[in-house]
């Protein structure tokens, strides 16, 4: 760690290696099963909206189970890469995008097809 030339290299050298190494310990105190590091989170830049809402048409189709908003939310924020927090999460499952209406009609006739056929 050391070696790197610039401080901001190091602190995050120094963060990914913390918390690589200790992240079952820290987990387990909090009561998680699991802590995922920043850097092992799912890059969604592009896709970031659209992952959301195939997640959030999933949920309401009941490929999920009986997964709450609340649930979901916070899985979703544990492993996509995104500038939400848990509150602004849930807001944005609540509030579907307009552009991508169509996917939720779409997985709810791929759920209503798979039911008919199995």
């Amino acid at each position: 760690l050391l070696s790197l030339k610039y401080p901001e290299k190091r602190m995050l050298a120094f963060k990914n290696n913390f918390f690589e190494t200790f992240a079952h310990e820290l987990a387990d105190n909090s009561g998680c099963s699991e802590v995922l590091p920043d850097h092992l989170r799912i890059q969604t830049k592009g896709w970031e909206q659209f992952l959301i809402e195939m997640m959030n048409a999933a949920r309401l189709s009941g490929y999920l189970g009986k997964m709450t908003i609340k649930r979901l939310a916070r899985i979703l924020v544990c492993i996509l890469d995104t500038n939400y927090d848990q509150a602004g999460m849930i807001n944005r499952l609540k509030n579907k995008n307009p552009q991508y209406e169509e996917i939720y009609k779409l997985v709810e006739d791929l759920a209503s097809h798979i039911e008919k056929n199995i």
